[in-house]
């Protein structure tokens, strides 16, 4: 049998869309919806990552540019450096000149007849004086003129030994030690100068104006007897002569 709806289309029933169905079409239209936003966060983290690495091969390409230039630079540090210290130590000599010859002008005002010096060496202020003597007279004196200088200070007398020389003459091997007094370098050491220009140093000199020192040696064995007796007491005394 043949049914006619003669309703009109208004109050016709809607035939019902079931809700499964719905279901799927929402769960689709959401699984693409975070497939396009993953691939456009996928693209774009993509474009990030092509641009860092275009960076990174920039600076690479700068660091291997320059890279001789940095080794140039570390080189011109270290020879800086080595000329540095070098500098340093000519300042050391280019002082301590002056007082060195005042010493040894000293030193040679000191020294008595019959008296001669083997060795002097001097190693950090301390030094070593080693020579032969034909009595132990001139031994006293030499002594007795290290304690009066102001170069040296703490006068010891190490050893003496009587010795035969050529001709069956008798001489005397000794040994002194004491200390160099640095703190009178400074009268005749004067003034290490550098010459500057825009701050950068073209030319190092020294300049020495010496003080001349006070009268030493012999003439300060005749001022001070006690000192020289002192001295002279660190001597053993020669044996008789037969």
């Amino acid at each position: 049998m043949i049914k006619i709806n003669l309703l009109p289309q208004e109050l016709r029933k809607k035939k019902k869309t079931p809700f499964f169905d719905k279901f799927f079409v929402y769960v689709f239209l959401g699984l693409v919806l975070a497939l396009a936003l993953l691939w456009f966060q996928t693209q774009q983290q993509q474009a990030e990552i092509e641009t860092l690495e275009n960076e990174i091969a920039r600076v690479t390409a700068e660091i291997q540019r320059y890279q001789r230039q940095v080794e140039l630079a570390n080189e011109v540090q270290i020879l800086r450096d080595k000329i540095a210290v070098r500098i340093d130590a000519m300042k050391s000599l280019e002082i301590q000149r002056p007082f060195w010859v005042k010493t040894f002008e000293e030193f040679a005002g000191i020294i008595p007849e019959f008296l001669w010096i083997d060795e002097f060496i001097e190693v950090e202020k301390i030094v070593t004086i080693k020579g032969t003597s034909y009595n132990l007279k001139g031994v006293a004196n030499f002594i007795a003129g290290l304690i009066h200088s102001e170069f040296f200070s703490d006068i010891r007398l190490n050893f003496i030994r009587e010795s035969a020389a050529a001709g069956n003459v008798t001489q005397y091997n000794y040994e002194l030690s004491g200390n160099v007094v640095f703190a009178s370098a400074e009268r005749y050491s004067g003034e290490f100068i550098e010459q500057k220009e825009d701050g950068v140093i073209v030319a190092e000199e020294p300049i020495s104006i010496p003080e001349p020192p006070q009268p030493l040696g012999r003439e300060a064995l005749e001022r001070e007897k006690e000192t020289t007796l002192e001295a002279v007491r660190k001597i053993p005394p020669e044996p008789p002569t037969e």
